[in-house]
């Protein structure tokens, strides 16, 4: 029972980091738009007759919806996308880190020339797979993610602040282990 609460928390701090990326890529996602139609809004303003721009807007609001589920629907939309490859980039950063040291090791026990094309991919693909795969069903299997966003929708600002920062900690230790872990590989194939 207490591994399957270890478990419960892995599942939840996994998901809030992703939530939280989820959530920055909304925000960025945004301010892109609002940049974007800051740029571009004397298009509808001047060159369109009067005529046009009430089938213009009448559009827009009609299309508004749509568009809003299509850029930040937590389904299928544009951010809830780039967060589940963002959250496996970084979560693979430390499986990366594996995966560098296993290169360098083998490199230094036999030769550069004996670890290359299809053994090279084989060394760094076997750890990111056995690291990848327990967060991909632990997030993505059943769509679970959608279940703690909910949770997480709820919560006050200072939950949320906590989380960001440590999702800020989370993705960046995520690449500094993939860097670190292909600096430890050239250290040990120059040793």
């Amino acid at each position: 029972e207490c591994r399957t609460c270890a478990l419960a928390a892995q599942e939840k701090r996994l998901s809030s980091y992703h939530y939280m990326i989820y959530k920055e890529q909304v925000w960025s996602s945004k301010k892109i738009e609002m940049l974007f139609k800051s740029l571009f809004s004397f298009i509808p303003k001047y060159l369109l007759t009067p005529r046009m721009k009430i089938h213009f807007f009448r559009r827009q609001i009609m299309s508004r919806k749509e568009v809003n589920e299509y850029m930040y629907g937590k389904h299928y939309g544009q951010s809830i996308s780039m967060a589940h490859h963002l959250f496996g980039t970084f979560y693979s950063g430390y499986s990366m880190f594996w995966s560098w040291l296993l290169i360098g090791v083998i490199n230094k026990i036999y030769s550069p020339m004996h670890v290359r094309g299809i053994v090279a991919l084989i060394i760094l693909g076997v750890p990111l797979t056995i690291g990848y795969l327990p967060a991909y069903k632990a997030e993505f299997s059943h769509d679970r993610y959608l279940s703690f966003f909910k949770q997480f929708e709820r919560k006050d600002k200072k939950w949320y602040k906590k989380w960001k920062i440590r999702s800020i900690i989370f993705c960046a230790s995520g690449i500094i282990a993939a860097v670190l872990g292909f600096l430890l590989m050239v250290a040990i194939e120059h040793l």
